[in-house]
């Protein structure tokens, strides 16, 4: 999946809580991995793409192009759970967490899912010398959606990812930029009803080709 350099760097510059609807599958791989590397990146992995271009910037671009420190990165995905209780569930983020932890060579204190994953953004936070975080979540509804006809479980699972998500709200002085994707809109009301308004981008016509080919670049 190809994401436009210009039409994000534009939307990083701008809006700080993403939504983003999806059909979901193999191409959410193909977004999240240059996301990653977009924030985390040197200014040289650039070299002779648009974001490096040194030429005069137009009205509709922003300015400067590459002009912001590295970055660490929180990225989930919540499409590879199969869990069949909250116990589960909370299990599977509390793993997850610690494997990025690991990852990122920081200790994280907590017990919970919620208490793991607000200390790993404060822990990214302060390693990185006071560099907001950000936050890349795939699919946030798949733990839902896969449960969809347990309607107990369902109720049991909105719970857990209403908790887990407030972190966002409760980190929210750490973090820089969170993108959040999912294949539906219908749990959006209930499961992020304590953050801040959530900028839902999927049909803003500004960033309509930011995933993908036009027949203008082929």
């Amino acid at each position: 999946m190809l994401i436009k350099l210009n039409l994000f760097t534009n939307l990083f510059q701008q809006i700080n809580l993403i939504f983003y609807q999806d059909q979901g599958g193999l191409e959410n791989l193909y977004r999240l991995v240059p996301l990653n590397i977009y924030f985390w990146a040197t200014g040289s992995f650039f070299k002779g793409l648009w974001i490096d271009d040194p030429k005069p910037r137009t009205e509709s671009e922003p300015t400067p192009k590459y002009d912001w420190p590295i970055h660490p990165v929180v990225s989930l995905d919540m499409s590879a759970t199969n869990e069949t209780s909250r116990l589960e569930l909370d299990q599977s983020l509390k793993e997850r967490l610690y494997r990025i932890a690991l990852d990122k060579n920081v200790s994280i204190p907590g017990e919970s899912p919620v208490s793991l994953f607000s200390s790993l953004i404060l822990e990214l936070y302060r390693r990185s010398g006071n560099v907001k975080v950000v936050i890349l979540i795939d699919e946030y509804d798949a733990p839902i959606v896969d449960n969809i006809e347990d309607d107990a479980l369902t109720m049991e699972t909105r719970k857990s990812l209403l908790e887990f998500y407030a972190v966002l709200k409760s980190s929210e002085k750490y973090i820089r930029f969170t993108l959040i994707t999912g294949v539906s809109k219908f749990a959006q009301a209930t499961i992020f009803s304590k953050l801040n308004q959530l900028d839902d981008i999927t049909l803003n016509p500004l960033y309509a080709n930011i995933c993908g080919f036009t027949e203008e670049d082929l």
